[in-house]
């Protein structure tokens, strides 16, 4: 036996719950709705740092990944990715000030579960403080939290909501035979419903026709079949097939009009239009001197150096050594089966700096075609800044002297000092990407070829143009590909 508490708290539109066992009693669950997501998604306001998400992907297909979980220091940070619109958040937690005090809160979608981690004596006032906190921010309508707003929206249900595909969203596990303890076999989980509201699912090699319909008294989907599916529940309240089912709605619905139901709401897929400062125009950084560069390298001068004109003269005399400050090496890696164009690092360190640039009179301010040369040039050698890497790239580059052919020949360290030999550089650059306290970062410097602000207009139209478009595949490509490596991306372009 167990002792505990169960707390109601009526605030004249919600019914607040608490208990000591986390869960709701079946009589509350039987005569009431929990909140729904569209209300649910401001607990966790704008300016809240999100660290986790557990995330269901509201595409139905059949090669889709159907559940994601994140976890980060501030998923804000985090790359976004092409289709993220297709999920839809299930739970979050996330860190916020309230008042004075600083709290970790918790949410959940399918129960409209909220659980906060702050200081309190833990008196039945704070509770009811508590309460009305949250009751406040619920009728604010506050705008999510940016980590939470990439993904899919939810939205209010329609008045009457019909089913054009259907999904079960089981685990076969979950259920044990009535009669014998033969496993349950779902050969097929659903699939486009007809005009009489039925769809086909296939159960340990028998079809069988499912009705669905949306019944407005329990406000969700209720499915039923004349065929008998002789399972139960193996825990909770061992509850026949098609009970658990519709308990648990533990199915994925798309209706005609594009919305998609999961976790007991509704949600648009609907990408939204243009793209935040927060979002990838994050990771641009506008430098007026980059919009009229003469040349990527241009000559080299007397001393070896190349003009501030040029992409290289700006990495190799102002960019690198303001990013490090005292004492790096710097190496100049153009040429042949290079890593990069410029190496720099400390012992806390390294920066793989990857250029392409347009000459002034020949500027573009998107131009695709420059950034899928170096786009494609920084994802390859990824595998030279990843923990865990055993390969050696070719050392030739890593010391010596830069042969520019008609743009003369220069020394390839810049700054520093320098091993005997390229693998010599080679294993100092590594021993810094090997260590985890180490700062790991790829640099595309774009000169006269992208601007900030026209790639943010161009996103930001109705119908945006098609190099727009592409360059923002590009580019979401490398932050999701260097994010995935535990590698911070920065893009030196334009204003």
């Amino acid at each position: 036996m167990t002792l505990g508490y169960t707390v109601l708290h009526w605030d004249g539109k919600r019914l607040f719950v608490a208990d000591s066992t986390s869960s709701v009693p079946k009589s509350l669950r039987d005569m009431s709705d929990p909140i729904g997501a569209k209300s649910l998604i401001g607990l966790l306001p704008e300016g809240a740092r999100v660290s986790d998400v557990s995330l269901s992907n509201n595409d139905l297909s059949r090669w889709s990944l159907r559940t994601r979980s994140l976890g980060a220091f501030d998923l804000a940070s985090i790359a976004s990715e092409i289709g993220d619109t297709t999920f839809g958040y299930a739970t979050a937690e996330g860190h916020l000030v309230v008042g004075d005090d600083q709290v970790t809160r918790y949410t959940g979608v399918r129960n409209a579960r909220v659980t906060d981690r702050r200081k309190t004596e833990g008196a039945f006032e704070d509770l009811a403080q508590c309460f009305e906190e949250i009751g406040s921010n619920l009728d604010a309508s506050q705008k999510p939290a940016r980590a939470i707003d990439r993904y899919a929206s939810p939205v209010s249900p329609p008045s009457a909501p019909q089913a054009a595909h259907v999904l079960l969203d089981i685990d076969p596990d979950h259920f044990e035979g009535l009669t014998d303890s033969k496993p349950m076999v779902v050969d097929l989980y659903g699939g486009e419903v007809d005009n009489m509201g039925n769809f086909p699912i296939v159960v340990n090699g028998k079809d069988i026709k499912v009705h669905i319909a949306w019944s407005r008294v329990l406000r969700r989907f209720e499915l039923a079949s004349s065929e008998p599916i002789p399972f139960r529940a193996r825990s909770g309240i061992r509850s026949a097939f098609w009970q658990e089912v519709n308990r648990e709605q533990t199915v994925r619905v798309a209706t005609p009009d594009g919305l998609v139901y999961t976790n007991g709401n509704f949600w648009s897929l609907e990408r939204r239009g243009g793209v935040a400062s927060s979002g990838l125009l994050s990771v641009l950084t506008g430098h007026p001197e980059l919009a009229t560069l003469n040349a990527e390298k241009g000559p080299v001068d007397a001393d070896g150096k190349w003009s501030r004109e040029s992409a290289f003269g700006l990495i190799d005399l102002d960019y690198l050594p303001a990013a490090f400050g005292r004492d790096p090496t710097i190496i100049c890696t153009d040429l042949g089966t290079e890593i990069a164009d410029f190496v720099g690092f400390t012992d806390a360190k390294v920066i793989f700096v990857h250029a392409k640039s347009k000459s002034a009179a020949k500027k573009s301010t998107i131009s695709a075609s420059a950034l899928h040369e170096v786009v494609s040039q920084a994802v390859k050698n990824l595998r030279y800044l990843t923990i865990g890497n055993t390969d050696e790239p070719h050392t030739g580059p890593l010391a010596g002297t830069w042969r520019g052919g008609a743009h003369g020949n220069a020394p390839r360290l810049r700054a520093g000092t320098s091993a005997s030999n390229g693998r010599g550089n080679w294993r100092r650059i590594n021993g810094v990407v090997q260590s985890h306290n180490a700062e790991r970062e790829v640099w595309l410097v774009l000169g006269a070829s992208l601007s900030k602000s026209a790639l943010g207009r161009e996103l930001n139209k109705s119908k945006p143009s098609a190099v727009a478009v592409q360059a923002h595949a590009l580019l979401n490509s490398a932050w999701t590909a260097t994010q995935q490596c535990g590698v911070r991306l920065r893009i030196l372009c334009s204003p």
